[in-house]
C-alpha cells in the first residue's frame, strides 16, 4: 500500500474514532440553566432573565445565543430553575417554548402577564411546570399558557385572575395535558373554560383546586371545558365556580368520555348542570363523589345534567337546587346510580333529587340509595319520565311535594325491596305503568292519598307490600288498572280496596332504623301479620338488606325479611341429663 494512502487510513480511522467522543461531549452538557434575576430584559449585564434563559433552551445549535445564561442543550430536554424569589413582571409573552423544557420555580417565583400572555408551546414541544405561580395573563386563548400541539404537566403550581376569550388560565389546542396538586383560583374566560379549555387530546387532573373561576355569558364551563378530549379527575375540589347568564355547566363541560373520583364539588353554579353539564361522549363515571349547594337557575340538574349514559356510585349529593332535578337531571340515556345519599335537595318544580327522562328502551336503575329530607313540587325525591326506570332496595324518607311525595312516575317504573316513609305529599303517585315489589310504605302523610295513588289511565302491579297510615290521609286510591295475587298485600286501613290487599288492625313495624344492610328500614316486630304471609310465587331472593328470602315457611311482606325464632313451649324442651354425662370414680 502507497505512503500516502497508508496516512489517508490512519487519520480517518482516528476521526472515527474520535467521534463517539465528540458525541459524548455534547450530552453531558449543563441541562439545567439557572435565573437569577427577576428582570425581564435581553441586556447584556451578567444576569440571567427568564426570558434570555428560554431563548437558550429553545437553541439548536450551541445552546447559548445569550451568554449571561448557561447553556441548554441544543438536542435534549432542559430544566429553568431560579436562584432568586420573588415576581417576575413581563414585558410581553415570553419567548414560544419549540423544545422540550422544565420550569421549576420552587415555590418561590410569580410570572405575571401584566394583561398580557405569559408563554405558550408550539407544535411538537413538551412544557412541564413546577412550583410556579401564574397570574394576569391575558390572550385570545389561554391566558396564562397557550399549547398549539405536545404535551404538558403542571405539577403543584397556581393560575390567578388569568383571562382569555377561552380558556382563562390554559388553552390546549391539541395535546395531552396532566394537572396534580394545583390550584386555579379567579380566572375567567369570555366563553367556555374559566381555567382551562382542551380542544383534541386528553386531560388529567389530580389533587388540585379550581375556585371561584367564571365561564362566559352564554357559553360555560366555569372551570373545565373538554371537547374531543377525554377527561379523568381524581380527588381535588371544584368550588364556587360559574358561568355567565345563559351558560350551562358551572365547573365542568365535555364532550366526551369523563371520569370523577373522590372529588368534591361545592357551591357551583350555571343555568343548567350546577357543576357537571355532559352532552355528548361515550358516558359519565362517578364514584366515592360528594355534590353540595350547586345549583341550576333555570333548567335542570342542581349537580349533574347527563344526556348519555350516566354512571354514579358511593357519592353523596346534599342542598343542590334546580327547577327539574334538584341534583341529578338525566335524559337521553342509560343511567346506573348506586350505593349514594341524597339529602335536602330541591327542585321547584319536578324531581327534588332526580329528574329522569330515560328515552323508551333504555333503561335507568337505582340502587341502595338514600333519598331524605328533598323537596319538589311533583316527585319530592324522583320524577321518572318514560322508559324504563328500576327503584331497587332504596330508602325514601321525609321526602315532601305538592304530589308524589316520595315519586312521581309518567313512564315504566319498578319499586322493589324498598321503604318510602314519613313523606308528606303522599308515597308513589302513579300515572304510567308501575311494578311493586316488596315494598314498605309507612307514616306517609298526604291530604288526600298518602301511601299509594294509581290514576284512572294507570296501571300498577303490586305483591307482597305493606302499607301502614300516617299522621293523615288515606294508604290507597287505586284507580286505574290493578292487579296482584290476592292476599298478597296487606293494609291497615280499608282503603286499599282490590283482591290483591287485605286489611288488618296492626302492621307492628319497628321505627325506621340502621337494622343493618345500606340503608335504613322498618323491621317487623314479633307477632307482626307480615311474617310469612307473602305471596311464594313472587318472592325476591333477598330482602331490603340484602339478607336471603325466605327464611322460615313463607317469605315475609315488605322490604324487610325477618328470622322469627319459633315458639317451644316449655315442656317440649328438650335437657340433656348431664349428670348422666359425667363420670364418677
Amino acid at each position: 500500500m502507497p505512503r500516502e494512502r497508508s496516512v489517508v487510513f490512519l487519520l480517518l480511522a482516528i476521526v472515527t474514532v474520535g467521534m463517539p467522543v465528540l458525541l459524548t461531549g455534547q450530552t453531558t452538557r449543563a441541562l439545567t440553566i439557572t435565573v437569577d434575576s427577576l428582570t425581564d430584559d435581553f441586556s447584556d449585564d451578567g444576569q440571567c432573565s427568564l426570558r434570555e434563559a428560554i431563548q437558550n433552551a429553545n437553541d439548536t445549535s450551541d445552546g447559548q445565543p445569550r451568554e449571561d445564561c448557561s447553556a441548554g442543550d441544543p438536542a435534549g430536554e432542559d430544566t429553568i430553575t431560579f436562584s432568586v424569589q420573588g415576581v417576575i413582571v413581563l414585558s410581553g409573552q415570553l419567548p414560544p417554548i419549540v423544545d422540550d423544557l422544565v420550569l421549576a420555580g420552587g415555590n418561590d417565583i410569580t410570572l405575571d402577564g401584566d394583561d398580557g400572555r405569559i408563554l405558550s408551546v408550539e407544535a411538537g414541544a413538551s412544557l412541564t411546570v413546577e412550583e410556579l405561580a401564574f397570574q394576569h395573563g391575558q390572550a385570545a386563548a389561554g391566558g396564562a399558557i397557550h399549547v398549539a400541539s405536545g404535551a404538558m404537566v403542571v405539577n403543584s403550581s397556581q393560575f390567578m385572575n388569568n383571562r382569555a376569550d377561552h380558556g382563562g388560565a390554559i388553552d390546549v389546542a391539541d395535546g395531552d395535558l396532566s394537572v396534580s396538586n394545583s390550584v386555579f383560583t379567579g380566572n375567567e374566560a369570555l366563553g367556555p373554560g374559566g381555567a382551562i379549555t382542551i380542544a383534541e387530546g386528553s386531560l388529567r387532573i389530580s389533587g388540585s383546586t379550581f375556585t371561584e373561576n367564571v365561564g362566559g355569558e352564554g357559553q360555560g364551563a366555569g372551570a373545565i371545558y373538554a371537547m374531543n378530549a377525554p377527561v379523568t379527575i381524581n380527588g381535588g375540589e371544584f368550588n364556587g365556580n360559574s358561568v355567565g347568564p345563559g351558560g350551562a355547566g358551572g365547573a365542568i363541560i365535555v364532550e366526551a368520555a369523563l371520569a370523577i373520583q373522590g372529588t368534591g364539588f361545592h357551591g357551583n353554579s350555571a343555568v343548567s348542570g350546577g357543576a357537571i353539564f355532559v352532552i355528548e361522549g361515550p358516558g359519565v363515571q362517578i364514584s366515592g363523589a360528594s355534590f353540595s349547594n350547586n345549583e341550576a337557575t333555570f333548567y335542570a340538574g342542581g349537580a349533574i345534567t347527563a344526556l348519555v349514559p350516566l354512571q354514579v356510585t358511593g357519592s353523596t349529593f346534599h342542598g343542590n337546587s334546580a327547577p327539574q332535578g334538584g341534583a341529578i337531571a338525566h335524559d337521553l340515556a342509560t343511567a346506573s346510580v348506586s350505593t349514594s345519599v341524597f339529602t335536602g335537595n330541591t327542585a321547584t318544580t319536578l324531581g327534588g333529587a332526580a329528574y329522569l327522562g330515560t328515552p323508551e328502551g333504555a333503561t335507568t336503575v337505582f340502587r341502595r340509595n338514600t333519598y331524605s329530607e328533598n323537596k319538589a313540587e311533583n316527585g319530592g325525591a324522583v320524577y321518572a319520565v318514560q322508559g324504563s326506570v328500576h327503584l331497587l332496595e332504596s330508602t325514601f324518607s321525609e321526602n315532601s311535594a305538592i304530589a308524589g311525595g316520595a315519586i312521581y312516575n309518567t313512564g315504566t317504573i319498578e319499586v322493589l325491596n324498598s321503604t318510602i316513609s314519613g313523606n308528606e305529599g303522599g308515597g308513589l303517585l302513579n300515572e304510567g305503568d308501575a311494578t311493586v315489589r316488596h315494598a314498605t310504605f309507612a307514616d306517609n302523610a298526604s291530604v288526600g292519598v298518602a301511601g299509594i295513588l294509581n290514576t284512572p289511565s294507570a296501571s300498577l302491579s303490586i305483591t307482597n307490600t305493606a302499607i301502614a297510615t300516617g299522621e293523615f290521609g288515606v294508604n290507597c286510591e287505586l284507580n286505574g288498572t290493578v292487579d296482584g295475587p290476592p292476599g298478597s298485600n296487606l293494609s291497615d286501613d280499608g282503603s286499599c280496596d282490590v283482591p290483591a290487599f287485605v286489611k288488618v288492625e296492626d302492621l307492628l313495624l319497628g321505627p325506621l332504623a340502621n337494622n343493618g344492610g345500606p340503608t335504613f328500614t322498618h323491621l317487623p316486630a314479633t307477632g307482626s301479620p307480615v311474617i310469612d304471609a307473602g305471596n311464594l310465587g313472587t318472592c325476591l331472593s333477598d330482602d331490603q338488606r340484602g339478607e336471603p328470602r325466605p327464611t322460615n315457611a313463607g317469605c315475609d311482606i315488605g322490604a324487610v325479611e325477618v328470622e322469627e325464632v319459633p315458639f317451644v313451649p316449655a315442656g317440649d324442651l328438650f335437657l340433656p341429663n348431664l349428670a348422666a354425662q359425667v363420670d364418677h370414680p
